[in-house]
């Protein structure tokens, strides 16, 4: 019994580093045997012994079954929270990251101008902050920020807000799914920004009605499931 624990731990631990073989797992297009023998030296080291390859073909198995359960149980979710969200198109607007030091000294101008700004968010990264702000507050700034304080300007950019039920803050996997659609259509997200039920996409501007779409269309997509389900 302590044996196949250790198989089956072994099997989990082995396809847990290999992230793409486990989405296959769950979408059920593998072969199990060939993929038994692909882990079985991995699956040994880790067990410390010799296994019987059938062992190793029972515990991917049996972690398949977990994994597409699961699966189902999340997509359910993301429907349920994508398929409630709404969308809001924010354009020029600029990122600009300061050097800690400096952003600390601009604090109350910063501040003081996100109370008119269009747009505006605050990111404190490890030894800078960034700040994101529309085109007219950044030109009122960029005349009174030291040149010393920047570390750099990234122009020309706009802001999709996906603004979503609070459910969000209990689903997992709502931001992977949408960032990786995303980047499965060549999109590079600038900055990306949670705060609280927003999910703030800063893309190049280039990009941003391609965004929208892509992301309006997923919207629709699993409000039309949402409604065949009752």
């Amino acid at each position: 019994m302590r044996k196949k624990a250790s198989i089956s731990r072994a099997v989990r631990d082995a396809l847990m580093v290999r992230p793409c073989v486990v989405e296959a797992l769950k979408m059920n297009i593998v072969n199990y045997s060939a993929l038994a023998r692909f882990l079985i030296d991995d699956v040994e080291k880790r067990v410390g012994s010799k296994v019987n390859i059938a062992s190793v073909k029972m515990a991917i198995v049996r972690l398949a079954r977990y994994e597409t359960a699961q699966k189902k149980s999340l997509e359910k979710s993301l429907i349920r929270v994508i398929g409630a969200s709404s969308l809001t198109f924010v354009d020029d607007i600029v990122v600009i990251t300061l050097w800690e030091k400096g952003a600390y000294k601009m604090m109350s101008k910063l501040f003081e101008k996100a109370e008119k700004a269009r747009f505006f968010q605050i990111t404190q990264g490890v030894g800078h902050m960034t700040f994101i702000a529309d085109n007219n507050v950044y030109e009122e700034l960029r005349q009174e920020i030291p040149s010393n304080f920047i570390e750099a300007v990234i122009e020309n950019q706009t802001a999709i807000v996906m603004t979503s039920p609070r459910e969000i803050l209990e689903t997992p996997g709502v931001v992977s799914y949408v960032t990786s659609m995303l980047s499965s259509k060549g999109i590079n997200i600038t900055q990306f920004i949670s705060c609280h039920t927003d999910s703030i996409f800063v893309v190049n501007k280039q990009d941003a009605i391609q965004v929208y779409m892509i992301l309006n269309e997923l919207i629709e997509k699993f409000r039309r499931i949402m409604r065949e389900q009752g």
